[in-house]
């Protein structure tokens, strides 16, 4: 295996941290500027650079010079802004109406953009010392298939190898991986790669399972390292417990990659009558995003079917916070007194403020996180979590509160001090 630690002497090193970050999921930002910060602790000799789906986004948000991904960046500073049109959008939507056209727009359209995709990418990434894969549930092809984001790490890795720069993937996660060339694409780029971690076992586990065996670490969420900022449970001091509910988009039909209106529908049906179940106990109940567009979207469906049961948004009982930055989310994880969610980074960063979860869990990847911490049974399905269980789960955690921060501080102490070996191994100059 390269050491990554063996780069060039006597001049500033060049990092890339690439994602598919960019678009107002505050768990990725929170990934980033984990990885930022701790590169800068501990190397004080190097450039940052970021490579995401929105670059002005990357920039403004984290501060770090940055450039696109792939050919078809996310437009505009703002993430909500969308893609404008122009004569090649309307191109090719006029020759995907017919089988030629398709294989017409492929050829005559698709390829040659992406041909001069590549030569600027090659030239963006001359000079740099290491492109890193920086974390979160990169190994999937569960949004867009073989060829969104599993092709994308295969063409980087190519690019990296051939301008001689080195290649690592840190703490990342992985799964579902279920096309056959999505394998390909994720055991090509993991071969590339002179230094690999996954983010838990079931991760590397699933790697094995492709194809890809090798004596790789499982090293934690990069997100458990992100500067915390200070926080106060005011609301807990005048005697009023705060339940922080975080909703998603989950089989959205026009959000989410597998969709159905009738599991959306229901899902967001029992979260309704959590709430309601929640206020009815004496909780304040907040709803809050992790993720800032389509999670706002569940919250304004949620406040109709709230609407329906008798609370209205001018109910001081049930509130919402409008969160649009990780210090934002960080704050109000940490002053809240419980947590419901159904989000990845939602559970894991309320945790990193030491605040108990009740988890809603969509995937493995989420009942492990769970599981890590011995609080399996504040873990509920998605699919059939049912309001009397998840108050229950409330109530149950509540009762128990500083026996499960304790252990919730003692476990973000043992990960942030992996983490940190994983820093000094990949970043520090010898």
């Amino acid at each position: 295996m390269t050491d990554l630690k063996a780069m060039t002497s006597g001049r500033r090193r060049k990092i890339a941290l690439m994602g598919p970050f960019g678009f107002g999921n505050l768990g990725d930002g929170a990934i980033q500027d984990a990885a930022i910060a701790n590169i800068r602790r501990i190397s004080d000799d190097c450039d940052v650079y970021g490579i995401s789906q929105n670059p002005e986004d990357t920039q403004r948000r984290h501060g770090i010079p940055a450039f696109p991904i792939n050919r078809k960046p996310r437009v505009g500073a703002d993430w909500e802004e969308q893609p404008q049109q122009n004569i090649y959008s309307s191109l090719t939507r006029r020759l995907q109406r017919s089988r030629w056209g398709r294989i017409a727009e492929r050829l005559l359209i698709r390829l040659p953009l992406e041909m001069g995709y590549v030569l600027r990418s090659i030239w963006n990434l001359r000079g740099f010392d290491l492109l890193v894969v920086s974390g979160g549930g990169q190994l999937d092809d569960y949004w867009g298939g073989a060829w969104a984001h599993p092709y994308t790490l295969a063409k980087w890795g190519t690019i990296a190898r051939l301008l001689g720069v080195d290649f690592a993937f840190i703490s990342v996660g992985a799964g579902p991986i279920d096309a056959p060339m999505s394998r390909r694409f994720i055991r090509y780029a993991l071969g590339k790669a002179s230094y690999r971690s996954y983010r838990d076992e079931h991760s590397r586990a699933l790697i094995r399972s492709i194809g890809f065996d090798a004596a790789d670490p499982v090293c934690p969420d990069l997100a458990y390292s992100v500067p915390t900022p200070p926080v106060s449970k005011e609301a807990s001091r005048r005697g009023t417990r705060v339940l922080g509910i975080g909703p998603m988009s989950y089989y959205h039909p026009d959000i989410w990659p597998e969709k159905d209106r009738g599991v959306y529908e229901s899902y967001l049906a029992r979260l309704a009558d959590t709430i309601v179940r929640g206020r009815e106990k004496g909780w304040q109940v907040v709803l809050f995003p992790s993720e800032i567009g389509s999670d706002r979207v569940a919250m304004a469906d949620l406040h109709d079917m709230l609407a329906a049961r008798g609370i209205t948004p001018s109910d001081p009982r049930v509130t919402q916070r409008d969160l649009r930055t990780v210090t934002e989310l960080l704050e109000f994880l940490g002053s809240v007194d419980i947590v419901v969610a159904s989000r990845f980074h939602g559970v894991l960063l309320a945790h990193v403020m030491n605040t108990p979860v009740v988890a809603i869990s969509y995937h493995d990847k989420i009942d492990s996180l769970m599981s890590a911490l011995g609080h399996e049974e504040y873990c509920c399905d998605i699919r059939t979590f049912t309001a009397d269980q998840v108050i229950g789960a409330v109530t149950r955690l509540e009762s128990c509160s500083p026996a499960a921060r304790v252990r919730i501080a003692e476990k973000m102490s043992e990960y942030r001090g992996i983490l940190d070996r994983q820093y000094h191994e990949v970043f520090d100059r010898p």
